[in-house]
């Protein structure tokens, strides 16, 4: 379709001389197989086979073949924005203070580290009769290589710990669904309070929280699925379309249509199944 989906190992395939740019914005895992690689972004370094190479959001990494001989690379993306249904809130906002303080180069693991060894195990017999387990052990992975550990301690009274736990077990999915005023009951707590504590924790009010979010959903949507851009908008909880354009090109800088051609246009590489070879040499 548009887009593979994340957590979902590829392979990719270079002449001699070739190169191949890590996709954005999300995490790129990357796993040297074969040939001599080299890695271009704020350094560039020769690449050893079995490394793990971890290319944060946003950060240009350009991965070229040695001129003699070809070489291949597998690969899996990360974009925590995208399991709404998994993370929390503060797990969301940590991955996100992660990308920060990693974002100005790629990170390596050697090929004797723990991770990256399971990196080495998965890409070399993935389960290809079982797409699900595949996931379920790269986003494993993920959890041990960035690891997060979002604050649980809560100080100042009774309310702000049913807050401080509530927010650590509720799914980002959940909290879209319901009003400020069903979260504040689940906290035990009046509207009013509840606003001021979420905006004293996450810096926004719960409804710009709940835009962003349903923005982030339809944009998966957009990305993975074949479905009209009316239908995204009210999957995503919005009932005029309108609205949903003006909303999505605000936050995204594009409108729904633009983001899905853009897609159609800069395809990205087929699946480790069936692997591609790049057509760009130096």
């Amino acid at each position: 379709m548009l887009s593979k989906p994340q957590l979902t190992l590829q392979s990719v395939d270079l002449a001699p001389g070739a190169e191949w740019a890590a996709p954005l914005p999300g995490w790129t895992i990357v796993h040297p197989a074969v040939g001599v690689l080299y890695c271009f972004s704020a350094s560039t370094s020769e690449l050893g086979l079995g490394e793990l190479i971890l290319v944060p959001p946003a950060l240009p990494a350009l991965f070229r073949a040695s001129q003699i001989g070809p070489a291949r690379l597998d690969y899996f993306e990360f974009q925590p924005e995208l399991l709404g249904s998994l993370l929390t809130l503060p797990e969301h906002e940590e991955f996100t203070r992660l990308a920060g303080e990693m974002s100005r180069e790629v990170h390596r693991r050697p090929v004797h580290d723990p991770v990256a060894k399971l990196l080495g195990e998965l890409c070399a017999d993935p389960p290809t009769d079982n797409p699900l387990l595949e996931r379920c052990q790269l986003l494993a992975l993920v959890a041990r290589l960035l690891p997060v550990t979002p604050s649980t301690a809560a100080h100042g009274g009774h309310t702000l710990a049913r807050f401080s736990e509530l927010i650590q077990r509720l799914p980002e999915s959940e909290l879209v669904h319901r009003s400020p005023g069903e979260l504040a009951a689940l906290c035990g707590c009046s509207p009013r309070h509840f606003a001021r504590l979420f905006r004293a924790r996450f810096g926004v009010s719960v409804r710009d929280k709940q835009t962003r979010l349903r923005l982030e959903k339809a944009r998966q949507l957009l990305s993975e699925s074949d479905a009209k851009v009316v239908q995204v908008a009210q999957d995503s909880g919005y009932r005029h379309l309108g609205l949903f354009n003006a909303m999505f090109k605000k936050h995204f800088g594009q409108t729904p249509t633009e983001l899905r051609r853009a897609g159609r246009t800069n395809p990205r590489p087929r699946t480790r199944r069936t692997t591609t070879q790049s057509a760009h040499t130096a």
